[in-house]
């Protein structure tokens, strides 16, 4: 399952809660699918369609997908093996960025709740909400 998505210049990167498959990497333009496994190891599938790597990005199993779908369809080539610990930084600048925008959004909803100088239910339950969230970004 997705936990991060993060797309730039062509280039989307997601992050998987999966016992196999750690993160993946898709170039829009030359249709190259990085996905890098528990061990480091990655492989490059070449000439995947959007499509199918929407299919692989949104399933609730990436391996089911990717032995079905990637794997079956498309040539396969190794790539270098990654420093997990450059893909374990690159999550806590994501998960700093996340909380950052959190803050900022919890911060204008306090300032319309004070400035309505009233108490609005919906308003009061939305900012609950969004803080529980924060809490469980940020405690991991």
């Amino acid at each position: 399952m997705i936990v991060e998505r993060v797309e730039k210049d062509g280039i989307i990167k997601g992050y998987y809660d999966s016992s196999n498959v750690l993160a993946s990497k898709y170039v829009r333009e030359s249709k190259i699918l990085t996905i890098t496994f528990g061990s480091g190891r990655n492989y490059d599938y070449l000439d995947v369609p959007l499509t199918d790597f929407v299919r692989f990005e949104a399933a609730d199993s990436q391996g089911k997908v990717l032995n079905s779908v990637i794997k079956a369809k498309y040539e396969v080539k190794t790539g270098d093996k990654t420093d997990l610990n450059l893909i374990k930084e690159e999550l806590k600048v994501i998960n700093n960025e996340n909380l950052l925008a959190i803050e900022v959004d919890m911060k204008s909803r306090m300032e319309k709740i004070i400035d309505n100088d009233f108490e609005s239910t919906i308003q009061i339950g939305e900012l609950e909400k969004l803080f529980v969230k924060y809490l469980k970004k940020r405690n991991g």
